[in-house]
């Protein structure tokens, strides 16, 4: 799943490809979606227990250079301000770059999830030169044996290389925390990790029935476990660290594990506004229900994320609460935010 990292930083491509998003008064509409998260690869060279992207042989449909471009192209004249990139793992594409250096030059926003084997300073500073703007390594645990069971592979390699990019400072950082039972009581050490570093850091709850998940009960923590460490987050945000998240989406880790309750939002956005691709280029609704809209080799994406396929399963989903991904809420949370001080300054 693609995990956006401050973003709302990126521009809108309206200036640099010549298009306008629908607007009613004004205001973007429920059609105009605000990003797009692109898995560009199934492959990876991480072995994580939660993951299924490894266990299944997915070269067959991997994206070419040509299908990325035209892709981000659609998402931009259709009104993205960010892409972001996940997969798999990102960095086994040699071209990369490329995509990058075409979603900044449409004026939107480029960001990276990594599981940073493969992030060595030469890939840092390429990575850098083509325009990327944020970068965020996945790191649920500090303790090698940990990270070991949790990801399948060494901690040392991913290790070295974040502490080495992040003292580039070429670009803005941060480290994704996937919450399970094993972590849970060790949050806070991520946390000061990452203030010792200048990381930003965000965290996710475990999800057993989304996109490329394995599912393992057994890796969802206990809801009071979640309370406890949520409060203790939100009091460290409080005090200044740089965690990303929420305190909607903390507090509401322990609720939806307890009853399947989301606090602080009222609905999700992510198919109205979010665009999201599989690593074998199918629209989905969302990473959440991995609902398939249509693939993007028989349709193009402007066709499909207008197709009245897609309006039906948005009327379908409306109301959802099915997943806690950080992604959708969090954006979500963000968007509905930015509507209602749009409509009141609209009254005022």
């Amino acid at each position: 799943m693609s995990d956006i990292s401050d973003t709302t930083k990126g521009t809108r491509p309206d200036a640099a490809n010549g298009t306008t998003p629908a607007t009613t008064n004004g205001m973007v509409t429920a059609m105009t979606p605000d990003r797009a998260m692109v898995n560009v690869t199934g492959r990876c060279n991480s072995r994580c227990s939660y993951c299924m992207a490894w266990r299944e042989d997915r070269t067959a449909g991997e994206p070419t250079l040509e299908e990325l471009l035209h892709i981000v192209e659609h998402a931009a004249k259709l009104g993205c301000k960010a892409v972001g990139f996940s997969g798999g793992e990102p960095l086994l594409r040699g071209d990369l770059e490329d995509i990058i250096r075409h979603v900044k030059s449409l004026g939107m926003y480029p960001a990276l999830v990594t599981n940073g084997v493969l992030l060595t300073e030469k890939r840092v500073r390429s990575l850098a030169a083509a325009g990327i703007g944020s970068l965020s390594m996945s790191l649920d645990t500090l303790d090698a044996d940990l990270y070991q069971a949790i990801r399948g592979i060494p901690l040392k390699q991913p290790m070295e290389h974040l502490l080495a990019a992040a003292a580039l400072k070429l670009m803005p950082m941060g480290i994704s925390v996937t919450v399970s039972a094993r972590n849970v009581h060790s949050l806070d050490s991520l946390v000061e990790f990452a203030g010792m570093h200048g990381l930003l850091v965000s965290f996710q709850l475990y999800a057993d029935d989304v996109h490329l998940a394995n599912a393992d009960a057994s890796q969802m923590p206990e809801w009071q476990s979640l309370e406890a460490a949520a409060e203790r987050l939100i009091t460290l945000k409080e005090q200044g660290a740089p965690v990303t998240n929420s305190p909607e989406y903390l507090r509401s880790m322990a609720a939806f594990v307890r009853e399947g309750a989301w606090l602080g939002l009222g609905r999700c956005l992510g198919p109205q506004r979010e665009i999201c691709i599989d690593e074998a280029l199918n629209l989905v609704t969302c990473w959440g229900m991995d609902r398939k809209i249509g693939s993007l080799r028989d349709a193009d994406l402007t066709t499909l994320w207008r197709s009245e396929e897609f309006a039906k399963a948005r009327r379908e989903l409306a109301g959802c609460r099915r997943c806690l991904l950080s992604c959708h809420f969090e954006n979500s949370l963000r968007l509905l935010a930015m509507e209602e001080a749009a409509t009141a300054g609209d009254k005022a």
